[in-house]
């Protein structure tokens, strides 16, 4: 609960919805792999990471929550940071073991969408509410705004 505060918090200072760069500072998956690195080889044993290798699938698919872009991971309950157009992602949980460890790509909506969203996110003033489901239309984003309150110009 507490990294979601954390970026609700970010996202309102900041005035936009926040990336793996701003939480993270870096890629996610340049990230990730340095988490790896730095983990004991009796663990890395465990979990075979296909470094630079893309699964065929599945694919992660981009959600904003909290204010904040994330991948959802398929295989367990993990979640990670993302920044747009992210081109791939690995689990910090589970190392995405369900693709013997191979990285997974990203799905996000297009360019012209993803403003979209984010616009009519940023007029929530609560970064808590800052919430967009992949699948979820712009449409939906502006009825939720309306039905809330908050007005649009």
């Amino acid at each position: 609960m507490a990294l979601k505060i954390a970026r609700a918090i970010v996202s309102e200072s900041l005035g936009r919805i926040v990336t793996s760069h701003d939480m993270l500072g870096s890629d996610q998956v340049e990230f990730a792999l340095a988490m790896w690195d730095r983990l004991p080889y009796s663990i890395r044993r465990l979990f075979p990471v296909g470094i630079g290798d893309v699964a065929p699938g599945p694919v992660g698919v981009a959600e904003i929550l909290k204010g904040g872009w994330i991948v959802r991971c398929p295989f367990c309950s993990g979640m990670e940071y993302v920044a747009p157009p992210a081109a791939s992602f690995l689990c910090c949980s589970c190392w995405n073991r369900g693709v013997g460890g191979k990285l997974l790509a990203v799905k996000f909506p297009g360019v012209d969408e993803q403003i979209a969203i984010e616009s009519a996110l940023l007029l929530r003033p609560d970064g808590m509410t800052r919430d967009w489901l992949h699948g979820e239309g712009v449409a939906d984003l502006h009825l939720q705004n309306h039905e809330h309150g908050i007005r649009e110009a």
